[in-house]
């Protein structure tokens, strides 16, 4: 049930509050393959991968933030990116 509900609070911030969370304007299309690509092999499932960061996404990049203990807002830093990418 707390997984639950942390799930819907993540959605609706997304939803609501966009900006708050920071721009990912720095990843390409392919960074963002590999983030994916990434994420769904470490277990983390995004729906996908295209290139489009959409709620499966969001939900993956939340679980991966909580999981490695950065603070949770389903966004990107480019320290995040890097250490998703292997680059950090």
């Amino acid at each position: 049930m707390r997984k639950l509900f942390s799930i819907v609070c993540l959605e609706i911030m997304l939803v609501a509050t966009p900006s708050l969370a920071g721009s990912e304007d720095f990843l390409s299309k392919d960074d963002r393959r590999l983030v994916q690509q990434s994420l769904s092999q470490s277990g983390f499932d995004t729906r996908g991968v295209d290139g489009v960061f959409g709620k499966g996404t969001r939900r993956a990049i939340w679980e991966w933030e909580t999981f490695n203990g950065y603070k949770s807002m389903g966004r990107l830093t480019r320290a995040q990116f890097a250490a998703i990418s292997g680059d950090g």
